[in-house]
Parts: C-alpha cells; sequence; structure tokens
C-alpha cells in the first residue's frame, strides 16, 4: 500500500499543480485534431475525476491532510495510465483525464475501471488509513461531442450525474442534455411565478368515510410556465431546493392554502387543509417559525392545518426528523405522514411516530377490490394505526366499490378522483357551497 507523508505530499515531486480550463481546451483540440489525421477511426476521451470527500478531509483532518489526498490521487492517474493520456488538475478535488488515439469507447471504460481501482488503494497517513472516495464522468469524441468545449460540458454532465446517483461514474447520454434543459426551463419558470404570484395551489376534496361528508382537502402545488402549461410539481420543488427558494415557496403555498381554507363553509363538521412538506424543508431551521407565523396571520386554528410529510423524508435522519415533528404537533397542528406503506415501517416506528394521520400510499389502493394482498395489507395498516390512535386516509379512490370497500374495512378519511379532483379554489369552494346548499 502507498505511504506518504505530509510534507512529500505538500512539496515534494510528481505534484500536479492547477492547470486553467483553457490549458485543458488546448490539450483537447490538439487530441481532437490528431485523432481527425489518423487512417483509421479514433476515440478522444475526456474522464473527469472528482474527489468526493475533498471537503470533508479538509473539515475533519485539515487543508493540509486534504491537499495531500489530491495531489496522491494525481500522482496515481499520472503514473498509471500511460502514455497516451495526459493528467490535469483543474479545481482544488478534480482532474481532467485525456486519452487519445482509442480504437473504441470501450478502452475508456477500461481506463475508468482502473482508475476506480487505484483510488480504492487507501492512502496510508500517519497510521491513519484514508479512503479517496471519486466521481468519474466521461464524453467522447466523436460519439458525444465534436469540439473540445462540448466534451467538456458533456463531461461536466457526466460527472453530475455519477454524483447525484452516488455512484462512482456516469457516461454522458442525450438524455442528460435534455435533463439539464428541462432543469433550466423549470428553475427559471418557478423564479418568474415566484416574482409575479404564479404559484397556485390547487385543492383535492377529502371526505370523512364514516359520514359522507367533506372533512377538508389537499392543497397542492401548481406552478406554470409562461406558456401556461403546469411544470411537474416534482421538478419545481427539486428546482426551488437547487435555487435556494424552497422555504418561500412553502410559505406561499401554506399562506394561500390557509387564507382560502378560512371562507370553506363548516355547517357539516370541521374543514381541515393539508400541506406538503418536502423532505429538505424539514432540514430548514425556520420551518418551524414559519408555521406559527402563517397561523398567526390568518388567524387559523392550529387543529385546522396538517403538515403532510413523506414517509420516505424520515429515513435519512429519523431523530431530527420526529423531533421537528413533534415541534409542529408542540403548535397544535396535525401531522400526517404521507405514502406510507413505502418507507420502512415497523411497530417500533409507530410507537414513536409523532403523527396524527398514516396516509394509505395509493399503489395500494387503486386495485384493492380485485388484489387479496393489498386487502390484507390495508386491513393490517388501518387495525395497527388506529391501535395506536392513529386515523387512516387513503388516497387513490377512484371508484364507488374502493369507496365502499375501504369504509367496511374501518378507514377514516378518502380522497382521490372518484370523491373529487384538483381544483383551483374558487372551484372547490363553490363545490363546498353547492353541497352545502344540497344538505341544507
Amino acid at each position: 500500500m502507498p505511504k506518504l507523508n505530509r510534507e512529500t505530499a505538500a512539496t515534494g515531486p510528481g505534484r500536479l499543480n492547477r492547470t486553467d480550463l483553457d490549458t485543458v481546451l488546448d490539450t483537447l483540440d490538439e487530441a481532437i485534431a490528431q485523432s481527425t489525421l489518423s487512417d483509421t477511426q479514433q476515440t478522444v476521451c475526456l474522464l473527469l475525476v472528482q474527489l468526493r470527500n475533498f471537503t470533508r478531509l479538509n473539515l475533519s483532518r485539515g487543508y493540509e491532510i486534504g491537499d495531500a489526498a489530491v495531489t496522491e490521487l494525481g500522482k496515481r492517474l499520472a503514473g498509471q495510465l500511460g502514455d497516451r493520456s495526459r493528467v490535469m488538475r483543474i479545481s482544488a478535488g478534480k482532474f481532467a483525464v485525456i486519452l487519445f488515439g482509442l480504437k473504441t469507447g470501450a478502452q475508456a471504460i477500461l481506463a475508468a475501471r482502473k482508475i476506480e481501482r487505484l483510488a480504492a488503494d487507501r492512502l496510508e497517513m500517519d497510521g491513519d488509513k484514508l479512503r479517496l472516495d471519486i466521481a468519474q464522468g466521461m464524453a467522447l469524441q466523436p460519439e458525444n461531442a465534436s469540439s473540445a468545449e462540448e466534451l467538456l460540458q458533456r463531461a461536466e454532465m457526466a460527472l453530475a450525474a455519477a454524483r447525484d446517483k452516488e455512484d462512482f461514474f456516469a457516461t454522458y447520454s442525450d438524455e442528460m442534455s435534455e435533463k439539464l434543459r428541462s432543469s433550466s426551463h423549470v428553475e427559471s419558470s418557478l423564479l418568474d411565478a415566484l416574482a409575479d404570484g404564479g404559484i397556485e395551489p390547487y385543492f383535492q376534496s377529502q371526505i370523512d368515510l364514516r359520514t359522507g361528508n367533506p372533512c377538508g382537502a389537499e392543497a397542492l402545488l401548481r406552478c406554470r410556465d409562461k406558456s401556461g402549461a403546469f411544470l411537474n410539481p416534482e421538478a419545481v420543488v427539486d428546482a426551488a431546493e437547487r435555487s435556494g427558494k424552497l422555504l418561500q415557496l412553502t410559505s406561499i403555498i401554506l399562506n394561500v392554502a390557509l387564507r382560502h381554507a378560512a371562507d370553506w363553509p363548516r355547517d357539516r363538521g370541521q374543514q381541515r387543509v393539508a400541506v406538503n412538506i418536502s423532505a429538505q424543508s424539514l432540514r430548514e431551521p425556520d420551518l418551524v417559525d414559519l408555521i406559527a407565523s402563517c397561523l398567526s396571520i390568518w388567524g387559523t386554528d392550529p387543529d385546522d392545518l396538517t403538515i403532510e410529510v413523506t414517509e420516505n423524508a424520515l429515513i435519512d435522519e429519523p431523530e431530527k426528523c420526529f423531533d421537528l415533528l413533534r415541534r409542529i404537533r408542540d403548535l397544535g397542528v396535525r401531522v400526517a405522514i404521507d405514502d406510507f406503506g413505502t418507507g420502512y415501517s415497523s411497530y417500533s416506528y409507530f410507537k414513536d411516530i409523532p403523527a396524527n394521520e398514516l396516509k394509505i400510499d395509493k399503489a395500494f389502493v387503486l386495485n384493492l377490490t380485485t388484489d387479496l394482498s393489498n386487502q390484507k395489507i390495508v386491513r393490517s395498516v388501518i387495525a395497527l394505526a388506529h391501535a395506536f390512535d392513529l386515523e387512516v386516509v387513503a388516497e387513490g379512490i377512484e371508484d364507488e366499490e374502493t369507496y365502499d370497500l375501504l369504509r367496511e374495512m374501518g378507514c377514516d378519511t378518502g380522497q382521490g378522483y372518484w370523491i373529487g379532483k384538483p381544483q383551483k379554489a374558487d372551484e372547490f369552494l363553490h363545490d363546498l357551497e353547492a353541497e352545502k346548499n344540497k344538505s341544507g
């Protein structure tokens, strides 16, 4: 196993100085020019190699150790990839590896595998064995790009994909460009909507299955682009996270939902409004204060608001998430666990979870009348939830038979297209008023 001491790592021979991108592009231009002059088709490969744990090493071991790890990685790359390669350090923890004269793209894949093995050989320093956690993004010329600039851009896309997947390697595909264009469009549209009031929640009715009366609605995020087309809600939330606008988006949804819910008729019982909170929102230190502020602004009874979080949002840091949910409940606000059944449910989970409701994922509801296994699952969830004083909401009710079966099972609340489709606020209010007049 290679050994390295701090002094050698910082100043010794073989250290790769940082290179500007113009030098990388010039080297790529030269490699591409040479490949086109060859009598046989040749491939140029650009591999971007990033030390993913560089920042963590700096913070936990110090900057000298972090730089030593990067230097050692560069030395390994430069020493093991052969004459038909160029290795350049282009940022604090990132390298550009240019491979030229390749006969096929498969040779580039083999090089990436070799780099993975080089990084896997832990670095020994002062008695510690440091792990070099890398990600690689690959693009090929002429397969993926025709110019040096395009090759670099597409290798960056592949590297981002590898980081997103928490994988060691990704190679460029046309889908990555389409995904980037789409995410850029969503982010731009979101920023426009936040600026001009273009965030418009829709409301989907919820019914008390025991009485048949409406008992509230779930506020569903709706955001349009400039053409008027709806954007995918999950993509909008992702864009809000990337752009640092998540808390602003959450504030708008909460305020608009509470403003409209204040007008709902209550002659047939309490009308609650449910608002979804993303997994990233659970990490926002100001979330509880935001909820309290919104309740105060609209004079809303806290018990009229339900905050929904997905079960999977609780997996990464359950103790922190449970603590935040307890703080929300301390306000008097209800908490619902959405998409229940898709996560890591257990008896201890039921015992400890700070929630009032479980929402059974619609995957178990859509074919409930014909799937005996799903019937057993839903019956079990309802019985267990009730044993722990939790109410159960079933989403995805799309026919009367499913509605009747869930009532017979003892499910508390239901929603779905058979009960009501998502509507604009004024349309939802109109239907509530019509239901009130009909019952009167």
